[in-house]
């Protein structure tokens, strides 16, 4: 990335965190406690911070921050105090430089130093997108605490002063949902996989799987996921109400992230083996430690287990959730469909886009026992 502007450099890059954590740390001084009612204006709140850049050839940076006390309250659901959030994006410097998206978007990813968070560039339309919908997103997660929905946890806009309009950045933070909190030597391997239940387009062919360190697409899965009786209860039921929710917002486009870590079965453990088993009641229960209600899909160190014996765990939550089906899209989907049929696009709209991810997701999650080999030629999903 020799040739891109100063903002990827690590002195920006540097600033722009810098930046963030007094954000963090202002917000928590002013509102230790949360206002008994989060009001509009708190959504449309501006807070404005300059910053002298690391690099003091690049002067100053002109930070704004969206939202400070709703972003609060998401941190607080995600489990973390002011002072670990501000920790966490401590990187050192050769953890700066932003690495490209394996998606068409083209953003720019910084992970936190415990991989728990995710730095990510998104464009302006995505930004007024988030803050326009920040309120139904906030009464969501309150409404559903086992909502699977990656939580945002941060918005930004970032500006070295005195450069062009058009180098600007708008940042957004999001809880990283294929993180976990396990010591190393609990898990063996990783697969991960960015599924969105549509058909491969004529062409595309099954790629190869031990290409490692790659996230997979819907035409490399080879296999169904098995879930604890229990647990695919408590699963579809969430999907259901999060995609619904979605509809509702006109999102589409959207994927849902399975991160699959082997678990190593001579690894000491703190969890009992039924611990994390949720029983078919139970959305959530609180954690007596923090008195937050705790995630019912993500019991075993941040994740779901397979199984009672913790075979394997599953890390999952929907992703990239910031596209709506406007008339630009209604346009793409226009001129697209005269090439492919709807089953292999993602410009669809967003109650076809629902109903068909959330179909897949039920023909992918079965009960322990159901599991088969996944045919990958498979039309009827």
């Amino acid at each position: 990335m020799g040739d891109n502007p100063p903002r990827y450099s690590a002195a920006f890059q540097r600033s722009v965190l810098n930046g963030i954590q007094q954000c963090v740390k202002q917000t928590a001084e002013k509102y230790p406690e949360e206002p008994m009612v989060m009001g509009q204006s708190l959504f449309e709140q501006e807070v404005f911070h300059e910053i002298q850049c690391a690099d003091t050839k690049l002067g100053t940076l002109s930070l704004k921050e969206y939202a400070p006390v709703p972003f609060q309250k998401f941190r607080k659901r995600c489990g973390v105090t002011p002072e670990a959030y501000m920790a966490a994006w401590d990187l050192p410097d050769e953890a700066l430089t932003p690495k490209l998206g394996a998606g068409r978007s083209g953003s720019l990813f910084l992970h936190s130093n415990d991989g728990r968070f995710l730095f990510k560039t998104i464009p302006h339309g995505e930004t007024i997108t988030l803050l326009e919908l920040l309120p139904a997103f906030y009464d969501h997660y309150c409404k559903n605490p086992s909502s699977l929905i990656a939580c945002p946890t941060g918005l930004y806009k970032a500006r070295q002063k005195g450069i062009a309009k058009d180098d600007i950045l708008y940042v957004v933070v999001m809880a990283n949902v294929a993180w976990n909190t396990a010591p190393d030597d609990q898990f063996a391997e990783l697969v991960v996989y960015d599924l969105k239940g549509r058909l491969p387009k004529k062409g595309k062919t099954l790629r190869h799987l031990n290409d490692t360190g790659r996230v997979l697409k819907d035409n490399d899965l080879t296999r169904k996921f098995d879930m604890h009786p229990n647990t695919l209860d408590l699963f579809r039921q969430q999907v259901a109400t999060d995609i619904k929710f979605m509809e509702g917002l006109n999102l589409m486009d959207y994927s849902f992230l399975i991160a699959v870590r082997k678990h190593n079965p001579f690894a000491p453990s703190t969890y009992n083996t039924t611990d994390h088993i949720p029983s078919p009641q139970s959305q959530s229960s609180a954690d007596p430690a923090t008195g937050l209600a705790q995630h019912a899909l993500r019991t075993f160190y941040g994740g779901c287990p397979r199984d009672e014996i913790n075979s394997e765990v599953y890390f999952m939550g929907f992703i990239d959730f910031l596209t709506r089906y406007n008339t630009k899209k209604k346009a793409a989907h226009l001129m697209k469909s005269l090439k492919w049929d709807d089953k292999q696009l993602s410009t669809v709209p967003p109650d076809v886009y629902g109903e068909r991810l959330q179909h897949y997701l039920r023909e992918i999650f079965v009960e322990l026992g159901e599991s088969i080999a996944w045919n990958p030629n498979d039309t009827t999903v």
